[in-house]
């Protein structure tokens, strides 16, 4: 293709290649860029549209419970529900659909390198595919549990939260600042070290 290419171009030696062939890698390497930033605005825009279904949807269902209920149960769970475990299926979506994504782009990328080079593409992509099924399915049941954890302190953390600036004028009589201050860090630091250890067990099997 560049022996037919190059006489047009007046090209007579491999290193007058070098400015035409940087310059076709670097708008590709915009063209991708762009896609990419296009796809993840995309999948955020679908992502918060769901969410706010769902946690309109949910809110709705909540208001219309019977006194009883209300009564019965925790208002810091429901709200927790209602901020909380909607933003993580809102995550969950937003991860399902970039996945899907990128199963659109690794099909390009297995089709381009069987037309390069069919044996060492079977190999390598067998190689790498079972690696990172190892690796994925070592870390999902840590993921699941982690999900559990968040939830429980985050309802911890909202409850710590309501009773002490609900109660604020006891808490400033009492001066029991500290105890209400000391609950709350005990639900807020596991809880964020949690999230922590959950982005980095999300992020490690690409990067491995």
């Amino acid at each position: 293709m560049v022996q037919q290419i190059a006489p047009v171009l007046q090209i007579t030696a491999a290193d007058q290649l070098l400015r035409p062939v940087t310059l076709l890698f670097g708008i590709a390497a915009i063209a991708a860029a762009t896609v990419r930033l296009l796809n993840v605005w995309l999948n955020g825009r679908v992502a918060a549209a769901v969410g706010s279904d769902l946690s309109c949807e949910a809110y709705k269902r909540t208001l219309y419970q019977p006194y009883g209920v209300h009564v019965a149960r925790n208002s810091s769970g429901v709200i927790t529900a209602l901020q909380g475990n909607v933003k993580l299926l809102v995550d969950v979506f937003n991860a399902l659909l970039t996945m899907f994504t990128s199963c659109l782009v690794l099909l390009a990328l297995i089709w381009a390198l069987l037309m390069i080079d069919a044996r060492v593409a079977l190999i390598a992509g067998f190689v790498f595919g079972v690696a990172y099924a190892v690796i994925v399915q070592s870390s999902k049941k840590q993921l699941a549990i982690n999900s559990n954890r968040v939830i429980f302190y985050s309802q911890l953390s909202l409850q710590a939260l309501q009773e002490g600036l609900g109660a604020i004028r006891d808490v400033l009589l009492d001066g029991s600042q500290p105890l209400y201050l000391d609950t709350y860090r005990k639900a807020d630091l596991p809880l964020r070290r949690i999230t922590a250890k959950s982005n980095f067990i999300g992020a490690f099997p690409r990067f491995l």
